[in-house]
């Protein structure tokens, strides 16, 4: 949820060590490094805590969220708008819609769901 405002992901050995120190230790040389995830989702975990507009990506996105996800609606809410996005859950958009919210190229209008809410979204999937 902190992921647009956070400066540092730090590993539990900067726990332990500033335990060991009785003070908090230097976060710089803490950071989270795990090159295999980095790898597998293509991305650089200190260039993306580098960026300095975080807050802003999902802006002008609006998400429809289905009652089961994981993690849960208000943690994926909080991600959202922290991050910029809009969550409108009331009534989900019509297909058409849709269409014209994500015409041009962009993609404005992304639904998140799961295996046991699949039968909510089946006309987007046709």
């Amino acid at each position: 949820m902190c992921l647009p405002g956070v400066k540092y992901i730090l590993g539990t050995q900067w726990v332990v060590e500033s335990g060991e120190a009785g003070r908090w230790i230097s976060e710089e040389e803490h950071m989270l490094n795990d090159p295999e995830v980095e790898r597998k989702f293509n991305f650089n975990l200190a260039k993306t805590l580098a960026r300095a507009n975080r807050d802003k990506l999902f802006m002008g996105k609006i998400f429809y969220l289905t009652p089961s996800v994981q993690p849960s609606m208000q943690v994926l809410t909080n991600i959202i708008t922290y991050s910029g996005g809009r969550v409108e859950n009331r009534r989900r958009k019509t297909t058409d819609q849709m269409k014209e919210i994500n015409s041009g190229g962009n993609v404005n209008y992304i639904i998140i769901t799961c295996e046991e809410d699949i039968h909510l979204v089946t006309d987007v999937l046709r």
